[in-house]
């Protein structure tokens, strides 16, 4: 793992244009003792969405091992996102 600032990968796990609904998978998330966060953005069309990740990775072969790991023992799904930086 790495710190925000450091990281260049995350797992996404979930988009969604209700922010309730978001904070509720994130509560699921950090449930599971998984450091969740949302991220907030405007779309193509100009529309709020919130995607719901975790974790933050320097290297992609750690992001997909946690992922691999989130998806066989939680029965999650997701995917590794790049994080974008402005």
């Amino acid at each position: 793992t790495a710190t925000a600032e450091d990281a260049r990968y995350t797992i996404q796990v979930g988009v969604f244009s209700d922010a309730g609904n978001a904070l509720r998978r994130q509560a699921e998330l950090e449930a599971q003792q998984l450091s969740a966060y949302i991220n907030g953005y405007s779309n193509k069309r100009d529309q709020l969405r919130f995607s719901v990740r975790f974790g933050y990775f320097k290297y992609k072969s750690s992001a997909v091992a946690a992922l691999n790991r989130f998806e066989n023992e939680m029965s999650g799904s997701g995917y590794v996102a790049r994080i974008r930086r402005n």
